[in-house]
């Protein structure tokens, strides 16, 4: 059984696009059935599903508070008009979701299942292997999100996870003989960017959607966008974008432009209560934490939802010791490989691998993919041993020198 992130994507989807696409998806179903189904309040023009709860979109406003104020308004006319449908959105948790993979597999007329999830979906995983674990033969487990992990969605964290990998990729530089030659000023450029203390750094971009712009940014948000961009095909230059911004060269390439932009954005959703998220991600996170979705309303747009949070035993650590395979990517500021080695105290039969240089999701990056495959097909096999790893410790990140420019093909 297939499970996806999210919480919001539409499983079917992602499977049939990108997991029967990858490597490893195209391994497994040569000797297995593969199912995925939607999470329920998901719909999607290709799978369909009932009921679709929408999105909870709000005008943003001059101010945060502000912003929330409406975000909450929202929320309410939202659940207004879902109860008037007979639809309870404290039904959409993920407990719900875990009980339905329960159902699914016993209504296609199996009795147990192998899992592979990715993202939120490693959450459900999880959550599944605590309430009915005789369902679960093995699971694999891809951006491991533990239910302990109550950090992840919120926006403080993230900036740090980013700023984390961008110190990864001056790392990886520095052990690289031709990128160290190249850049051997970098962790001086990307220190004196990580200074809370350092006035703003004065950008010139020309961003092709909007033209010339002079900026006033802080180092600290240009390093966090570099980690961001740290899993896209933006990776091999970013010792580039490090130095531009520390020497305050941005104008000859396209890729600091690029990240200039994402600080922008990232800035102006700070100042409002986050973007238009679908209605199912509330409702799931506002069961799923304590706090709610800090960075859009928190506990007030779960009560206006008509959410509560589903208890302490939602955040308590997964205790399990059916045979799991753990995936983590170095280059992850969502689900960074710290997640996994958490998850793992309380899994006693699990195996955790992990891929350098690259970012979030393994299983489907043109690096790491075949790996993965190679990997996951050896635990099948027998998830109760270690399985054999020939290929991980071989990924290693190239970048690209200063006379070399980006054409980015894929994020």
């Amino acid at each position: 059984m297939f499970l996806a992130g999210g919480p919001g994507e539409p499983a079917i989807d992602v499977a049939a696009e990108i997991f029967l696409n990858s490597p490893v998806g195209r391994l497994i179903i040569l000797e297995r059935p593969i199912i995925a189904f939607n999470q329920r309040g998901i719909a999607s023009i290709m799978s369909g599903g009932s009921p679709d709860l929408g999105a909870l979109r709000y005008r943003w406003r001059a101010t945060r508070d502000a912003s929330v104020e409406t975000l909450v308004d929202s929320a309410r006319l939202v659940a207004a008009r879902l109860n008037n449908r007979g639809i309870q959105l404290a039904n959409f948790r993920t407990l719900e979701t875990v009980d339905d993979v329960r159902d699914v597999l016993g209504a296609l007329g199996y009795d147990r299942a192998t899992l592979f999830a990715t993202s939120y979906g490693t959450r459900v995983a999880l959550e599944v292997m605590r309430v009915h674990p005789e369902i679960v033969e093995a699971a694999i487990l891809d951006g491991v999100a533990p239910p302990q992990s109550l950090e992840s969605f919120n926006p403080a964290e993230l900036d740090k996870r980013r700023r984390e990998v961008a110190a990864k990729i001056v790392d990886d530089c520095e052990h690289s003989e031709s990128c160290n030659a190249e850049y051997h000023q970098l962790r001086e450029d990307a220190n004196a960017l990580d200074r809370s203390d350092a006035p703003p750094i004065r950008i010139v971009a020309n961003v092709p959607s909007a033209g010339w712009y002079e900026i006033q940014l802080r180092g600290r948000d240009l390093l966090s966008a570099v980690g961001a961009y740290a899993g896209t095909d933006f990776a091999r230059a970013l010792p580039q974008a490090l130095e531009e911004f520390a020497h305050g060269d941005t104008v000859r390439r396209s890729v600091s432009p690029e990240l200039v932009l994402h600080v922008v954005h990232e800035n102006a959703v700070a100042q409002t209560a986050g973007p238009n998220y679908p209605v199912i991600y509330h409702a799931t996170l506002c069961g799923d934490f304590p706090t709610g979705v800090l960075q859009a309303g928190g506990r007030g747009v779960c009560e206006a939802l008509g959410v509560p949070f589903s208890g302490p035993e939602v955040i308590a650590p997964v205790s399990s010791d059916i045979p799991t395979l753990l995936l983590s990517s170095e280059y992850d500021a969502q689900t960074p490989p710290d997640l996994a080695d958490d998850a793992a105290r309380t899994l006693p039969n699990s195996y955790h691998i992990l891929f350098p240089g690259v970012g979030h999701l393994a299983f489907w990056r043109p690096a790491s993919g075949e790996c993965v495959a190679m990997i996951a097909n050896a635990f099948l096999i027998d998830p109760q041993r270690r399985p054999a790893d020939p290929c991980s410790t071989a990924l290693q990140p190239s970048f690209l020198p200063r006379s070399a420019d980006l054409i980015p093909t894929r994020n």
